[in-house]
């Protein structure tokens, strides 16, 4: 085999693990800026954890 061929080989293969470990940091970090996002989200509507409105506080009596 020619030596500028095997050159070209391990450089094509060097990319696609690059692009490879580029891939899976990119879709890592964007499933948990995901879950900050919907969380912030949550906070600033008023909504718990579970996405649903927070209850009404209760036991405060009736008014006069």
């Amino acid at each position: 085999m020619d030596a500028n061929k095997v050159f070209s080989y391990l450089f094509w293969l060097s990319v696609l693990l690059i692009m490879a470990a580029y891939f899976v940091g990119v879709s890592t970090d964007a499933s948990v800026f995901g879950g900050v996002i919907n969380s912030l989200g949550n906070t600033f509507t008023g909504r718990n954890s579970q996405g649903q409105f927070a209850s009404y506080p209760s036991g405060g009596g009736t008014a006069p």
